[in-house]
């Protein structure tokens, strides 16, 4: 385990496409629609207090991205079991997308600890930018020439933005696909956190993309988001 790291699994929640025919799908009932919600927040509770569920929140916008979960000490295969039984996707209104995550140790330790002591205090809910970078246009081979001094610029440009306090979490996914690594960035507007992001050695090069949300989440799941008064 990386020094500082913990493994996580990130499950990305994004809205289904209906497939043909399926008007008549108990989901398309406003009344049947929010119960199924209701339903998903409940078994959201549980999988929080099962210890599982560290972090987690809407999309603050109307894209195919609905929402983010982050847990810790289950395995991919096991999230997707258990991603697989949330009521929304049951009801076929979501798609999970499972991805192992290397992240800073300790993510939600802090709010659990306040939910603990305050178990009847609402939640307070920043939006924060959520950026994955993906594979890009151009893929950089290891074998290519300059490949380990971009790569070290891109560490660099990320190190640099952790101790402006630009961004609050980072690492890389574990599986080698397309999706290549988190960056949350600390409390800012998309275009901000877009303008900190692309200027990454890789992202500039065309070898690595950025894609950014705005992840709605309790203030305290992130340890640097948290303000004096509340989570810490």
């Amino acid at each position: 385990m990386p020094p500082g790291m913990a493994y996580y699994t990130v499950v990305m929640l994004e809205r289904a496409n209906p497939a043909p025919g399926d008007a008549a799908a108990p989901h398309r009932s406003g009344e049947d629609r929010r119960a199924v919600m209701q339903a998903h927040l409940a078994y959201m509770n549980v999988l929080h207090e099962r210890g599982w569920l560290v972090g987690a929140g809407p999309i603050a916008d109307q894209g195919s991205l609905r929402g983010l979960w982050i847990l810790r000490g289950v395995s991919p295969d096991d999230t997707r079991r258990l991603a697989a039984a949330d009521p929304t996707v049951k009801a076929g209104l979501i798609e999970p997308r499972v991805l192992g995550w290397w992240g800073p140790a300790g993510i939600g330790d802090a709010y659990a600890a306040w939910r603990r002591a305050n178990p009847d205090a609402p939640d307070r809910m920043l939006t924060m930018p959520f950026g994955v970078l993906v594979k890009g246009p151009t893929p950089l081979p290891s074998s290519a020439p300059g490949s380990e001094r971009l790569q070290a610029a891109h560490l660099d440009h990320i190190f640099s933005l952790i101790a402006q306090g630009a961004v609050v979490a980072a690492g890389p996914f574990d599986d080698g696909g397309d999706y290549r690594g988190v960056l949350v960035f600390a409390p800012d507007t998309l275009e901000g956190a877009r303008v900190l992001g692309e200027a990454d050695p890789l992202v500039k090069a065309g070898h690595l993309a950025l894609r950014l949300w705005p992840w709605m989440v309790a203030e305290g799941v992130l340890p640097a988001a948290a303000k004096a008064d509340g989570p810490k």
